[in-house]
């Protein structure tokens, strides 16, 4: 008989089990799950099972979507799989359908195949489409890796200045100077409150480099990167940008991203949504080498912009061969 349910304790061992089998490729498993567990507790774990044997999962990651100052609760869909000899049974239905009825608007970027089939018949649809773009900062030696295969290493100590081009690096999320951080008309986005910040962004030291603009009390324009390996390329990971004008300050913000990394990356990776920026992020340098759909249940006017960066789901700690490390 299946059985679905929310996760409990008692399940670590297995979820352990199942996610190491069905995710060969992720590095530091169970560091990835005791991260998720600590942020968002066993109840943002959906699963299904076959008597005693665990057969299906989905991670709810629980932030809040704003639009126009409305807010509505919102569950970002991540690691959704089903056992492939349970597939096809509807068993993935029931899970989104059990997310559904304590979170009545939930998101996921669409990956395909299965997972678009499931969604679509539970009346989700695109909202947006999210490009995953790069820029290589010496074409030289990118090209040198890809010829030859050339392997980089994880540098475990890299120093970060405390000061950078009008920035300044922040220890915590109580060093900036407002509560929320959600400014444009006719944008949904995930709240930026400061206990997302300090969650998402602080839970372990020098994990994430979080940089506020300096000095002027009014601004917590901020941006956050982090260093990783992608395709054997040492980068720099630019996981979220907040600035209340994007039009006028987003390329200069990129210009000096550009510039500090230069000195000791080989290329950056971005996520963005918004058509506008788009072309800032083109004129940059940047280029898109993946284009994802993101679909959602939540109906929006024609007008309604949509952002999502790499920090709104969990893209980032997905995304590289850099071990992902949580805790101590």
């Amino acid at each position: 008989m299946i059985t679905y349910r929310k996760a409990e304790e008692k399940d670590y061992h297995q979820l352990l089990a199942f996610n190491l089998l069905h995710f060969p490729l992720r590095e530091s498993v169970k560091e990835f799950i005791d991260y998720k567990i600590a942020l968002y507790g066993y109840d943002s774990i959906y699963l299904a099972f076959d008597e005693e044997k665990l057969i299906a999962q989905r991670f709810a990651l629980l932030n809040a979507y704003c639009l126009n100052e409305n807010i509505q609760h919102n569950s970002w869909g991540t690691d959704f799989f089903v056992d492939p000899e349970y597939q096809g049974k509807g068993i993935g239905n029931k899970i989104v359908n059990q997310m559904l009825q304590d979170h009545k608007v939930t998101s996921t970027t669409n990956t395909g195949g299965n997972n678009i089939k499931i969604h679509s018949k539970m009346g989700y649809q695109q909202i947006t489409d999210l490009h995953l773009l790069f820029r290589p900062l010496s074409v030289f030696y990118v090209g040198l890796t890809i010829l030859f295969k050339r392997k980089s290493t994880y540098k475990e100590n890299i120093t970060f200045p405390v000061e950078l081009y009008g920035f300044t690096k922040i220890e915590s999320a109580n060093q900036l100077q407002s509560n929320t951080f959600n400014w444009q008309v006719n944008r949904l986005e995930t709240i930026r409150s400061l206990d997302f910040i300090d969650k998402r962004f602080f839970y372990k030291p020098n994990v994430y480099q979080v940089y506020s603009r300096t000095g002027d009390l009014s601004n917590s324009d901020y941006f956050v990167i982090r260093p990783i390996i992608w395709k054997n390329l040492n980068c720099i990971m630019i996981v979220e940008i907040k600035l209340k004008d994007e039009e006028k300050d987003l390329s200069s913000l990129l210009k000096l991203i550009i510039r500090f990394s230069k000195t000791v990356f080989q290329g950056i990776l971005v996520a963005n949504s918004l058509q506008k920026n788009q072309q800032i992020y083109n004129s940059k340098g940047f280029i898109t080498y993946k284009k994802m759909g993101v679909i959602s249940n939540i109906s929006l006017e024609e007008d309604t912009e949509v952002a999502i960066q790499f920090s709104d789901g969990d893209l980032d700690f997905n995304y590289s061969n850099t071990p992902f490390v949580y805790g101590e």
